[in-house]
């Protein structure tokens, strides 16, 4: 009692002394990688990645862990979600400075392509070198109101995935429906979402964020139908209306057809964002139809460019990628973190999410991931 009188328990401070072992090597990081970067070392190691590659596992890696050889060029694909300056914890947005600043570089130090055609010349081993793909997921507006008028201002193409259910028409995504449940609860617990939550706290940004995840996760093992009715309970678990609606949320047809026009192209993140192995292929044509109908409508073409939903190993299935192959599409997007190499299976390409705001860590990362990832199968 006396030790707890004198400061945090003990747990506590084993998660205060994680934190702030974290907080250090972050800071360590970044001071490295700013160091790289104003000194022009970061040069050096871009040097390296066009012309590295690891060596084979075992005695020859220990001695020699990386053999000079000229490698041939691979693809590395950018992915975002938002860009704005709304601090919101529950669904971080990249600030509109930081994407400026990561697409300044980008343009600067890498060959930007258009995806459908670095998809192209990675099948047919003719990238150039320090290619790299600019993507988006969902149709937020704020692609339009923030991020397209920066890759305008450089003449940078970029690909936009529609969920098309949500264009042009107010609805919202079910995910929103959850982030917006947690953001707006007063609720200190949940109560009456089942045993697996029942009782779980949610008196700090922490806290709901920590549960909210969980609740994520939960609803991604379900079908469509159980996943709707339960974003129901958990809505009424935490005393809030359920957001069906947001007009201000994701783009409208008119946005896209302004970005088409000026390097932007547009591709299919299904209609309504479900979890593509959780369905029976009837069920996953009919939903990849209504979203290809959808774009065709207002297009005037059939979308060619894929991305899956959450987009993981678990979330699409052999059977996925035959119905895409079937109705026309060229490529898929997942978000299993890598880099590109050519001969890989142009249904399940890589990418990564830049998570660095710090330019140095983000730019030292482009490359480091570039020379690490080389024949790492």
């Amino acid at each position: 009692m006396a030790a707890n009188l004198l400061g945090p328990p003990a747990d506590c401070l084993k998660m205060e002394d994680g934190r702030a072992l974290a907080n250090m090597r972050s800071k360590m990081i970044r001071l490295a990688c700013t160091g790289l970067y104003v000194s022009g070392a970061l040069a050096l190691l871009r040097w390296c990645a066009k012309r590295m590659m690891p060596a084979a596992h075992g005695a020859a890696g220990a001695v020699f862990p990386f053999v000079m050889k000229r490698r041939a060029p691979s693809l590395q694909i950018l992915t975002y979600h938002r860009v704005n300056d709304e601090h919101d914890p529950f669904f971080p947005a990249t600030p509109v400075d930081v994407f400026e600043k990561q697409m300044a570089y980008v343009a600067r130090r890498h060959h930007v392509c258009a995806l459908d055609e670095a998809v192209e010349r990675l099948r047919l081993g003719d990238l150039p070198d320090h290619a790299v793909a600019i993507t988006f997921d969902d149709g937020y507006r704020d692609n339009y109101l923030h991020a397209f008028p920066v890759v305008k201002s450089l003449s940078l193409p970029m690909t936009i995935f529609l969920a098309t259910d949500a264009i042009g028409t107010g609805r919202t995504l079910w995910h929103d429906r959850v982030f917006s449940a947690f953001r707006d609860t007063a609720a200190p617990a949940i109560r009456g979402f089942g045993p697996a939550f029942d009782g779980a706290s949610l008196r700090t940004v922490r806290e709901r964020i920590g549960v909210m995840g969980q609740v994520l996760a939960s609803l991604r093992q379900v079908h469509d139908d159980e996943r709707n009715r339960r974003i129901t309970e958990l809505c009424r678990a935490l005393e809030v209306r359920e957001r069906v609606e947001d007009p201000e949320l994701m783009l409208t047809w008119d946005d896209v057809k302004r970005m088409r026009g000026h390097g932007v192209s547009f591709g299919s993140h299904t209609a309504s964002h479900p979890i593509l192995s959780r369905l029976s292929r009837q069920e996953t044509v009919a939903e990849i139809e209504r979203s290809c109908a959808a774009m065709e409508r207002h297009l005037g073409e059939r979308p060619v460019l894929f991305a899956y939903p959450n987009g993981t190993k678990a979330d699409f299935t052999d059977m996925t990628k035959d119905v895409l192959k079937a109705s026309g599409f060229r490529c898929a997007v997942t978000t299993e973190f890598g880099v590109n190499e050519p001969g890989a299976d142009r249904f399940e390409l890589k990418r990564g999410r830049p998570w660095e705001e710090h330019l140095p860590t983000f730019a030292f990362k482009l490359s480091w991931y570039r020379l690490m990832s080389s024949h790492a199968a």
